[in-house]
């Protein structure tokens, strides 16, 4: 290979390291700040992401007579069920543990898929 193919493979090398820290910086290739930290997300998607669900129907739905071993089932801390009660769960919360739990989220919450749905239906998406 010649100086000049060498020069310019590093040169490609170098942008790309270069722009790949800049996204993992949040930042788009151009300097401007990326419109989320999940990129470029649309009205809806970022409207769902904000739901919060009620942690209560969830909690019933475990077996154990404390926390604690509610928790365990679950492999999280009991802090978690601590925070999900005054937080509410987030809807990416809701799908990882009904999973594990081999449930459905609309079999805990009847209205989870209408709310997702009416945002939808707001945004026209």
């Amino acid at each position: 290979m010649s100086d000049t193919a060498t020069a310019t493979q590093g040169d490609a090398l170098v942008d790309d390291r270069a722009r790949l820290v800049r996204v993992r910086n949040g930042r788009e290739p151009d300097g401007r700040m990326r419109d989320s930290r999940h990129g470029r997300l649309s009205g809806g998607v970022r409207r769902v992401r904000k739901l919060r669900f009620d942690a209560e129907p969830f909690i019933a739905q475990l077996a154990g007579d404390s926390d604690i071993e509610r928790a365990e089932l679950l492999v999280v801390h009991p802090s978690m069920l601590y925070r999900w009660r005054a937080e509410g769960m987030t809807i990416d919360t809701v799908d990882r543990y009904c999973d594990r739990l081999g449930l459905l989220p609309c079999e805990i919450w009847p209205d989870y898929c209408e709310q997702i749905d009416a945002i939808y239906r707001e945004e026209g998406e």
